[in-house]
């Protein structure tokens, strides 16, 4: 996960500790409700439909790793 945000990739994650700790929902990355397959299938559609979309969110995942890690 922290590899992927550095690399500034979406990041998908179950809303889970540690997740939690590092991903806030919409601004560095997305959650889903652990075991939810539909709603991990339905972030994951709407991250390919709307790639663009998702550019400042995958910045801000890299800034979160750059901001805490050397």
């Amino acid at each position: 996960m922290l590899e992927a945000m550095s690399a500034g990739a979406l990041v998908l994650g179950s809303a889970t500790p540690p997740v939690t700790e590092m991903i806030e929902h919409g601004k560095n990355g997305l959650l889903y409700d652990f075991f939810d397959v539909k709603g991990l299938a339905n972030s994951a559609v709407e991250a390919l439909d709307r790639h663009e979309r998702y550019a400042q969110v995958r910045e801000a995942a890299r800034r979160t790793i750059v901001d805490r890690y050397d």
